[in-house]
């Protein structure tokens, strides 16, 4: 059964809100500690009842937000924080910070932002309209989101096609593993007869051996937890799998390690790295961190010749070719908006959604009683003249009302309470 639509007091509209951390409010160090692991997010989604009635988690290597309704008196946030506290076990007052609190279309246009790609580390990444997509379907899946919040999200989704569609913010987009694999070559000078080590099969481990082929690496060695996945990515581009327990030994061999787990802990630390460097000689390790949490130990970039990197170093790097994103930016915006004020209607109109019904059923009861008065009178009518006389009533109702209607819809409530006032509608009576 979906998540029920939450009520505010005495039926009145509530808000949208979305509450959480990204690579602009929070570093590193902070938004590991509540980014969802490898099939955590299942379990994260089970557990979000407890503190809400429904929600979406967008967990993604650079952010971690809760979108949920909420009664706008602040409670909604602060059963997020709970939430996102007690899961993580760190306290409130660790977190709170770093967390951002949008209501209302403040929330609805960060959204839209994100599935466009504008909020991104890298302007138009590839992966977040994706990922955007997987929140909704993993929260769907889980009876955790209700028809509103799907809708935001399916809205937001159409924002995100359409900028990609009208605009070249999508072409050539680069991602994090491309500036990663571009750092490396900055740093090792090139990547021609380098071997690299890709530490994961999943999505970022395929895109990443794609941009180290496509680099020039001589070759491409890929290992994960899962062996046959290793196999089939090492297979698609001509490397070679190496098993888990293995890590250690090709890490001899690797000039290049891009590692993107979705492990708990550290995978890697200075003692696997530093046994690996005394045998290596002179050689330098170039080690790419993009995992959040990190899957290496910090202390590994104290060990000589070794250059480690996280995901918030390549913050530098994507600021290159600024001006052309901005134009490209400039050029999303007016689609932004559009597709925020098309949602932002929608959702304004809900309100006056039983003043209308309530007003079109008290018109109906006038329309269908004079008609009946009137036929009463009229003799020698034919079935299909009487017909004509009822379908020129109910054309006529409907003429009168369409203006008022949309005046509600588009009066974001202040216009509900002059209407029943004015008609002397009660909402609980069929008639009015």
């Amino acid at each position: 059964m979906a998540a029920p639509e939450p009520s505010g007091p005495k039926g009145k509209p509530v808000v949208i809100l979305a509450v959480g951390m990204n690579h602009k409010t929070a570093p590193l160090e902070v938004r590991e500690k509540v980014a969802l692991g490898s099939g955590q997010l299942e379990e994260a989604l089970g557990i979000l009842p407890r503190f809400l009635p429904q929600g979406v988690i967008l967990s993604t290597c650079n952010r971690t937000e809760v979108y949920t309704i909420s009664d706008g008196r602040g409670e909604g946030r602060r059963q997020i924080q709970r939430f996102l506290s007690r899961y993580h076990q760190a306290s409130q007052r660790e977190l709170a910070p770093f967390l951002f609190c949008y209501q209302e279309e403040e929330a609805i246009r960060h959204l839209f932002q994100v599935a466009c790609g504008m909020d991104s580390m890298v302007f138009g990444e590839a992966q977040i309209l994706g990922q955007v997509r997987q929140a909704l379907a993993a929260a769907a899946a889980a009876d955790a989101c209700g028809p509103h919040l799907s809708r935001l999200f399916q809205a937001a989704l159409r924002a995100g096609r359409l900028a990609r569609a009208q605009t070249g913010i999508g072409h050539n987009s680069v991602s994090v593993s491309s500036i990663g694999v571009a750092l490396a070559r900055q740093t090792l000078g090139g990547l021609d007869g380098c071997t690299a080590l890709v530490i994961s099969a999943g999505e970022t481990g395929t895109l990443t051996a794609k941009n180290l082929v496509d680099g020039g690496v001589s070759q491409v060695l890929v290992t994960s937890r899962t062996y046959e996945r290793a196999c089939q990515l090492a297979h698609r581009w001509e490397g070679r799998a190496v098993p888990f327990e293995d890590l250690e030994e090709a890490l001899e061999a690797a000039d290049i390690v891009i590692t993107s787990t979705g492990a708990k802990g550290h995978i890697l630390g200075p003692q696997e790295v530093g046994t690996a460097m005394r045998n290596r000689r002179t050689r330098p390790l170039f080690v790419l961190d993009i995992a959040v949490p990190r899957d290496v130990d910090p202390l590994v970039a104290t060990i000589d010749n070794v250059f480690l990197y996280d995901i918030d170093d390549l913050q530098a790097i994507s600021e290159t070719n600024l001006k052309v994103r901005q134009r490209e930016a400039e050029k999303a915006q007016p689609i932004l908006e559009r597709e925020v004020a098309r949602f932002m209607r929608w959702w304004n109109s809900r309100g006056a959604v039983p003043t209308i019904v309530t007003l079109r059923r008290w018109a109906e009861t006038v329309r269908s009683s004079e008609v009946e008065k009137t036929l009463s009178r009229l003799d020698r009518l034919s079935p299909q003249e009487q017909e004509r006389i009822a379908a020129m009533s109910r054309s006529l109702v409907n003429k009168l009302l369409h203006t008022p209607t949309r005046r509600l819809k588009e009066g974001r409530g202040k216009t509900l309470p002059i209407a029943r006032e004015l008609f002397a509608l009660e909402e609980d009576s069929p008639l009015g």
